[in-house]
């Protein structure tokens, strides 16, 4: 890829478009510094989302245990409630 003196765009092909080798190489090292910069960014992204999945996952598992709970209680209450009543005289 080289420059255009004229405007500064990157061109697509193989020719010296009048940018010098240092330019050249300047290029050349400033597309392999954002591709490596992509590169991280996508892995970053993607341990992000893995993380948001275990965490997901690990809540998920939470309110599951909090849920049995909760139906434990109901039950119990439920089969409480429907005790007979006994009442005593005093004696």
């Amino acid at each position: 890829m080289e420059v255009s003196p004229e405007c500064g765009e990157i061109l697509p092909t193989g020719k010296s478009d009048g940018a010098s080798e240092v330019e050249e190489e300047d290029i050349e090292e400033l597309i392999v510094v954002a591709e490596q910069g992509s590169t991280c960014y996508k892995r970053s992204i993607a341990m992000l989302q893995e993380e948001q999945k275990k965490w997901v996952e690990e809540y998920q598992g939470a309110a599951e245990d909090g849920k049995k709970k909760l139906q434990a209680l109901v039950d119990d209450i439920t089969w409480q409630i429907s005790l007979p009543k006994c009442h005593t005289n005093g004696a």
